[in-house]
């Protein structure tokens, strides 16, 4: 067996294993983000898509984890996976999934940009229009209240005016960013 082989399949066996303990520990997986681990996976999707994607798959499990993925570039690796990988298109999808309830928590928040809000409405909505996972985001969308109040909304609407909210905003500390990642992105002030 050659040595690239076997550097091969120690890496999948701790990728599996990693997975295989943050599925019976997943508390575990609060860690991940406050040691920084979340931009280096997201650099590492390049090199090992398919462990690593399996690793962000699990983690997508976790809020806390959606979280600091959400604060680090993170669209754009997963869509460079799925055009140069087309074995992980399905978990990069079911990731993606994961990340839906963090979606309608910025909807249901006191998020004043109108326009974020809008373009998470059409994600939304595009996520409900792919045959394989409509009727699982749609199962999630509706099972959210707030879903409702932007279900039928359209683009133009959401652009020229405000949609009023009631909900209170949970004051929540998020993970801790490293400031020296180049992917990762800075609250703005």
């Amino acid at each position: 067996m050659s040595k690239n082989a076997s550097e091969k399949d120690v890496v999948d066996l701790s990728a599996t294993a990693l997975v295989e303990l943050l599925r019976s520990q997943p508390n575990l997986a609060e860690d991940i983000p406050v040691l920084g681990h979340i931009p280096k996976l997201l650099r590492l999707l390049a090199s090992q898509p398919r462990n690593t994607l399996s690793i962000l798959h699990q983690l997508s499990l976790s809020e806390f984890c959606v979280r600091a993925i959400f604060q680090t570039e993170c669209i754009s690796p997963l869509k460079k996976c799925m055009q140069y990988n087309r074995n992980c298109i399905e978990t990069s999808c079911e990731t993606l999934i994961g990340l839906i309830p963090f979606l309608l928590s910025l909807l249901d928040s006191r998020l004043d940009y109108v326009a974020v809000k809008t373009q998470i409405v059409a994600a939304l909505k595009g996520m409900r229009h792919n045959l394989n996972y409509d009727d699982r985001v749609t199962q999630i969308l509706l099972k959210h209240p707030v879903w409702s109040e932007f279900k039928d909304q359209r683009h133009d609407q959401a652009t020229s005016r405000k949609v009023q909210h009631k909900n209170v905003e949970v004051l929540t500390s998020p993970p801790p960013i490293d400031r020296g990642d180049p992917s990762a992105r800075l609250p703005e002030d």
